[in-house]
């Protein structure tokens, strides 16, 4: 039988997106073969039947999300957006939850989820971030307790690299908090009953460290 299949949503223009710091969509993919699944990249025009061909889901980190998706007018500082990878994403991961689907979001992709089924985003956040070296740790993260990621990762705080200017303002219906940074903004959301959880930091960029690989074998045994 063959590595399950792992869907990650993915611009057209994959070689420009990849040379922004967190943005690398090789080390994505390195991410989900370290964890013995095969990454599949999908990118917008596709339609929500792709579901059927795979196992799992992944929605990496990446533009801002147009506010529009959840009913706010443009702050002054919104960066980029791509309302078609916007399009691609929601549709995907509402697809997949109502397949009861695994789905893991990272950065973008914790905003992505949470908006998808509800939530909202604090458009523009002071906040610290990493320099040229996207895998450098600059702040530090409480896991809650009696959550599945404190599960996974067993401990109760961790420090982690950042890159993000935005973050989850109201949480979506059927969601809960699981980490909370230094300063106060939610670093990670989860709904374990539909199997769905997002980080805000970035696992690929350190794909060696101990949280990283005891997140990923968590994903992995939900898509097996």
């Amino acid at each position: 039988m063959g590595r399950p299949m792992i869907g990650i949503t993915w611009g057209r223009d994959v070689v420009k997106r990849s040379a922004g710091l967190g943005e690398n969509l090789l080390r994505y993919q390195d991410l989900l073969v370290r964890a013995e699944l095969t990454p599949v990249v999908i990118t917008p025009g596709t339609g929500a039947g792709v579901l059927s061909r795979l196992e799992g889901l992944m929605v990496p980190g990446g533009p801002d999300i147009a506010p529009s998706r959840y009913g706010a007018a443009p702050h002054p500082r919104l960066e980029r957006t791509a309302p078609d990878l916007d399009e691609l994403e929601i549709t995907l991961v509402r697809g997949a939850r109502e397949l009861n689907m695994p789905v893991l979001g990272i950065c973008r992709g914790q905003q992505l989820v949470n908006v998808a089924f509800g939530g909202t985003l604090h458009q523009h956040i002071s906040h610290p971030e990493w320099g040229s070296d996207p895998a450098e740790t600059v702040h530090g993260v409480d896991i809650l307790a009696a959550t599945h990621l404190h599960e996974l990762l067993g401990v109760d705080r961790l420090d982690v690299n950042s890159g993000h200017h935005q973050a989850v303002d109201t949480v979506a219906p059927d969601f809960v908090v699981s980490a909370v940074s230094s300063d106060g903004f939610i670093e990670a959301i989860e709904a374990p009953d539909l199997r769905v959880m997002a980080v805000q930091w970035h696992p690929e960029e350190t794909p060696d460290a101990e949280s990283t690989e005891r997140l990923m074998t968590g994903f992995a045994r939900w898509v097996s």
